[in-house]
């Protein structure tokens, strides 16, 4: 996936691992097995910890299999990627039914099920606003869009003018240049593609991360939780907000702190809302979220980041979703929880 769409300029990389280390016990014959792996994906880095792995299971399998993951999510998924099963939909003009494999229409059908949840404040179709205001992968604008530019834009989005079809699975656009951007969900879903290879292959223990998305199960090197740092959300600053446990979750998070500009001293941020065209003008800075799955949790990281503080609480407690939201407020950072 392209590290300059919409959830690349999203700051997936708000979390940082503290357990990427290994720390061996007191007794040297107690020491755990730890296999680590990392590499390059969608336009970002992965990484995978294993804590004491089948007997049997070697690293180069694991490498290899997790790779075969990693490339079936791109081939369907990616922006970036101009022969990927998504980069051919978006540049076929064609508005009839376009067949279109198993995992992309489901991978859609779930984006616009939270596009409907939350009237549109979640669009995969965002992604030309995104651009028009400089925060896609052309030159970063030096004024502000004027309202003719983002009426013309706002016509070619929304996600009401695509639409799915289960029987033979098939994807349908009302205009010829709709384009799809499953930026804000596709590294969450690759996360839950890895975890799931690596439980069938009875890995007990292990966190996965792709671009600051995670999913931790079992225990760490030291036979705790999985530890996981949340970023005091600060431009310029690699600071620790507070740690928090992860164990059979998905963890994911959005910020507002880093991917901006200013123009006659006000800032504009990075996070478009779908129904005005405007970057957002909330106070909120950072929105994490743990979910069962990673893939919920990306795409919700993003909604909260459009909703801002009030509604983002609001639509969390009434789904019963745990998710801590930082904003900046006259008196410095403050940490609001859903829980």
């Amino acid at each position: 996936m392209d590290s300059q769409s919409l959830k690349g300029l999203s700051l997936v990389a708000l979390l940082f691992m503290l357990s990427l280390a290994a720390c061996t016990p007191d007794a040297p014959d107690a020491a755990p097995v730890v296999m680590q792996l990392h590499g390059q994906t969608m336009g970002t880095s992965y990484s995978v910890k294993i804590i004491n792995p089948p007997p049997g299971l070697s690293q180069t399998q694991v490498e290899n299999g997790l790779q075969k993951q990693l490339e079936m999510v791109n081939a369907h998924f990616s922006t970036y990627l101009s022969d990927s099963e998504l980069s051919r939909f978006n540049a076929n003009p064609s508005t009839d039914w376009i067949s279109v494999s198993e995992p992309l229409l489901k991978l859609i059908q779930t984006a616009l099920a939270l596009s409907r949840d939350s009237d549109g404040a979640f669009d995969i179709t965002v992604g030309p606003l995104v651009n028009l205001w400089g925060f896609g992968p052309e030159i970063r604008a030096e004024h502000i869009p004027d309202e003719a530019q983002i009426t013309a834009v706002l016509a070619r989005c929304g996600y009401q003018q695509l639409h799915t079809r289960n029987n033979p699975p098939a994807l349908k656009k009302d205009h010829a240049d709709l384009y799809v951007d499953l930026s804000a969900i596709a590294k969450g879903y690759g996360v839950d593609r890895l975890a799931q290879w690596l439980e069938q292959h009875q890995v007990k223990n292990y966190l996965v991360e792709i671009g600051g998305e995670i999913r931790a199960q079992g225990k760490n090197a030291q036979a705790n939780s999985w530890q996981i740092a949340i970023e005091k959300p600060e431009a310029g600053k690699r600071e620790v907000w507070r740690v928090v446990d992860l164990d059979n979750q998905g963890l994911a998070s959005s910020g507002n702190y880093r991917n901006f500009f200013e123009i006659n001293q006000q800032r504009f941020a990075h996070t478009i809302h779908p129904k005005t065209g405007w970057p957002v003008q909330h106070a909120l800075l950072s929105a994490t979220v743990f979910h069962a799955n990673s893939m919920t949790a990306d795409a919700l990281a993003t909604l909260f980041m459009v909703l801002g503080r009030e509604e983002a609480l609001s639509f969390a407690r009434q789904r019963n979703i745990h998710t801590i939201l930082i904003e900046q407020t006259p008196h410095g950072l403050k940490e609001w929880s859903s829980f």
